[in-house]
């Protein structure tokens, strides 16, 4: 059997960011941490004073990438507006971990830039509703977290 004088590439060729999030795949999506405090005197007093704004933020990263597969964290924190020193009447935080399997080679570039974009459609309504379910098991209002992630 003739060989061709062509010797095989050892460079993975790069890969087109849509030919990648075609191939990537939820496998788990898990609550990693989650805690919540208030202070009910005051965050109903707040409530009437109509000073009930909250802060929230969000960051995502990647956490590990493998062969075929890459995971990610998410993390959230909302609050109540509270003065310079003062701890907030009402604090919310989450992390969320999302574990990928991605058949084709996993470019770590793909994956950040999956994470600062495509992420927050896949985690976002996760944090909502852990946020929403979480108020409303302390007896206060819940929160209602806007439906867009243009927060940062």
């Amino acid at each position: 059997m003739a060989r061709s004088g062509k010797k095989k590439s050892t460079v993975p060729r790069s890969i087109d960011y849509r030919e990648f999030i075609s191939q990537v795949r939820l496998v788990a999506l898990s609550i990693e941490r989650g805690a919540f405090n208030v202070d009910r005197e005051r965050f109903f007093n707040e409530l009437e004073g109509e000073k009930g704004k909250y802060l929230i933020s969000a960051a995502y990263k990647v956490a590990k990438v493998g062969k075929d597969f890459f995971d990610t964290l998410s993390s959230f924190d909302v609050s109540t507006d509270a003065a310079p020193g003062r701890e907030p009447s009402l604090r919310i935080v989450c992390s969320v971990s999302a574990h990928f399997h991605c058949p084709g080679r996993v470019d770590p570039q793909s994956c950040e830039r999956f994470a600062n974009s495509e992420m927050k459609l896949i985690v976002w309504p996760f944090f909502r509703q852990f946020a929403f379910d979480a108020t409303s098991r302390m007896s206060i209002p819940p929160v209602a977290i806007p439906l867009s992630t243009e927060l940062e």
